[in-house]
C-alpha cells in the first residue's frame, strides 16, 4: 500500500524490529532514525512522482490548520505520519496475528469453532485482540513531573502496556478466560483519544481476512515446543513453530 520495494523489506523490518524492542534507548532511537533516513528518500521521490499509493498522499498532504488555514505539512510531519505507517504496518499486525495464532493452536477446541462456521470469525476478533494484542504505546514527556512517589523528567520516554487494560477485572468479566461469544471485548490494543492507532480498522480486517483464509485452507494445526516471547513497546514471539498435515 505504500509502494515501497519488497526486495528491501528485511531491511525495513530490521529497523522497526531494532525500534521496537531494542536494548536500550539508543538503540531504539538508532533504528529510528535509520528508518526516518531510508523514508525521507522514499518521501522525496514521491514529492516529484506521485502515485497513488499511502506514501504519495503523505508526501502531498495538506491540514486544515486553525491558526493560518489550509497549508502543506511540514517535513517533521510528514516523516512522522510515514514513520507511524511502516511502524504499524510492518510490526504490530504480525505480533498480533503470531500471538492469535499460538492461542488457537494450543486451544484446538476454540479453533474448530471457527472452522466450523467462518461467519463466526468476524464476531470473534474483538476478543482475539483482546486476548493477544501486544502492542503497546510510548510517549514523551514535556515537563518534570511526579506520578505515584516516581519522579520523572522532562524527555523521559514511558512505555504504556495498555494490553493490559483488557484483563482487568473491573471492566472485563473473568478476563482470563477467552470468550469467542463476549458480547462486547473492552480492550485499549489501540490505544484511545488522539493516540487511538490510525490503522486500528484496516488491522482488524487483516486480522479476520487473515483467519478467514487460513481456516479454509488448515482444518487442524498446532504449535510446536515452547513460545518465547519477545518485550519491547510490542511484545512478538522469538519463534512460532506451526505444524498441520
Amino acid at each position: 500500500m505504500a509502494d515501497a520495494p519488497f526486495s528491501d523489506a528485511d531491511l525495513l523490518l530490521g529497523f522497526v524490529d531494532q525500534f521496537t524492542r531494542g536494548a536500550n534507548r539508543d538503540i531504539r532511537n538508532d533504528g529510528l532514525a535509520k528508518l526516518s533516513t531510508y523514508l525521507i528518500t522514499l518521501l522525496e521521490h514521491r514529492k516529484r512522482n506521485k502515485g497513488d499509493d499511502l506514501l504519495s498522499l503523505v508526501a502531498h498532504a495538506t491540514i486544515d490548520d486553525p491558526t493560518t488555514g489550509p497549508r502543506s505539512i511540514t517535513d517533521d510531519e510528514r516523516i512522522g505520519l510515514a514513520s507511524l505507517l511502516f511502524l504499524g504496518g510492518l510490526d504490530t499486525v504480525a505480533s498480533t496475528l503470531s500471538f492469535t495464532m499460538n492461542y488457537l493452536g494450543r486451544n484446538p477446541d476454540q479453533y474448530a469453532r471457527l472452522t466450523a462456521d467462518r461467519a463466526f470469525i468476524t464476531h470473534s476478533v474483538e476478543e482475539l485482540l483482546r486476548a493477544t494484542g501486544g502492542a503497546g504505546m510510548e510517549r514523551g514527556l514535556t515537563r518534570d513531573t511526579e506520578f505515584h512517589g516516581i519522579q520523572l523528567k522532562k524527555n523521559d520516554r514511558i512505555s504504556f502496556s495498555t494490553y493490559w487494560f483488557g484483563y482487568d477485572d473491573e471492566y472485563v468479566n473473568d478476563p482470563a478466560r477467552v470468550d469467542l461469544d463476549r458480547e462486547v471485548s473492552q480492550h485499549l490494543i489501540f490505544g484511545a483519544g488522539p493516540h487511538r492507532c490510525l490503522g486500528s480498522h484496516l488491522a482488524r480486517l487483516e486480522v479476520r481476512v487473515f483467519l478467514e483464509e487460513w481456516t479454509r485452507k488448515i482444518p487442524h494445526f498446532s504449535v510446536q515446543g515452547e513460545t518465547i516471547n519477545r518485550p519491547g513497546t510490542v511484545w512478538l514471539p522469538e519463534r512460532l513453530d506451526l505444524a498441520w498435515a
